[in-house]
């Protein structure tokens, strides 16, 4: 019988034949060979299928789905493919460097999860990208509710430890947010500073392209209820949580302002002064600029703070 491999690599399909030959090299380049790579094409339409039908090699698993659900469904099909004793989720549209695997797991001790920084580009090259960090683990609670802690490829999972993906998140993006709170709750987490995941931003058919302001505050708004409601409700959230809550609807707000989206800017604006709200209705102490935000209002603030950002 074969023993099973160290890691699976898990990836969603659908309609990214542009970018997917690119993200197979990296995956079989890796220098790190016991792995198996789990690639579900969601009913692609624009020869993505096709691609993947002509790829070989022996570490490669297909599995093709008749209808389009969604990416979620798509990696939990994938999940319960997976053999491996760790778990890696690779988008079709990103990549890995060759000592991605190697980085990972070598900095695995008796942790669930092992994150580390990546590269965010719109050209998904390392040269003109920017380096990202994962906040500290002692903040990791606080920080996740709202946001995704690293970039989904920059973080392998104990498979035993894995928690499905939200299927009710299939249609909006920002599904991370949700997965990677609830994969994180009592869960050891390892970091280290660099690993070899390459994110890239902005691909036309990227559900997290910047453009596409709507649909994403649609999205991350829905996580982010997703999470509180795993957390026990918002009774059960602590100040530092809903002070990350009103940063995320200001973020959007800010952005709704910048593009000229009416709809959502006045959607976040609400939704921020809400979990401003929120975040003094609890007991802990608060950053001077929260406390600037309450005595000043949102969007005096918020005009101050575009003033300084605008100033030469």
């Amino acid at each position: 019988m074969t023993p099973p491999p160290l890691v699976s690599i898990v990836t969603p399909l659908h309609n990214k034949v542009e970018f997917f030959a690119e993200t197979a090299r990296s995956v079989f380049e890796q220098t790190i060979g016991d792995f198996e790579w789990i690639v579900v094409d969601d009913a692609s339409t624009d020869g993505s299928a096709e691609l993947l039908e002509k790829l070989g090699d022996p570490r490669l698993r297909k599995q093709f789905e008749e209808t389009n659900r969604g990416p979620c469904s798509a990696r939990n099909i994938g999940l319960a493919l997976a053999e491996g004793e760790w778990v890696l989720f690779l988008d079709a549209d990103d990549r890995i460097t060759p000592d991605h695997l190697q980085i990972l797991i070598g900095a695995a001790d008796c942790d669930d999860i092992v994150a580390g920084g990546w590269i965010e580009s719109d050209a998904c090259e390392i040269s003109d990208g920017v380096e990202k960090a994962p906040p500290p683990v002692g903040d990791l609670t606080d920080f996740a509710i709202a946001f995704a802690p690293w970039a989904v490829h920059a973080a392998i999972l104990r498979r035993e430890h894995c928690p499905k993906w939200p299927k009710n998140l299939d249609s909006t993006p920002g599904e991370d947010i949700a997965f990677w709170f609830h994969a994180i709750r009592e869960a050891k987490i390892g970091v280290v500073e660099k690993s070899g995941a390459v994110y890239r931003k902005n691909t036309p058919a990227n559900r997290s392209a910047e453009n596409r302001l709507a649909d994403w505050y649609e999205g991350v708004s829905a996580s982010a209820e997703t999470n509180i409601a795993l957390a026990g409700g918002v009774d059960r959230l602590t100040a530092k949580q809903a002070e990350n809550l009103m940063r995320l609807h200001e973020t959007y707000w800010h952005r709704a302002r910048r593009m000229g989206d009416a709809e959502v800017e006045r959607a976040a604006a609400a939704a921020a002064g809400k979990w401003l709200a929120e975040t003094f209705r609890r007991k802990g102490e608060k950053p001077l600029s929260v406390h600037a935000r309450r005595i000043l209002g949102l969007k005096c603030f918020q005009r101050l703070a575009d003033r300084k950002h605008n100033t030469p």
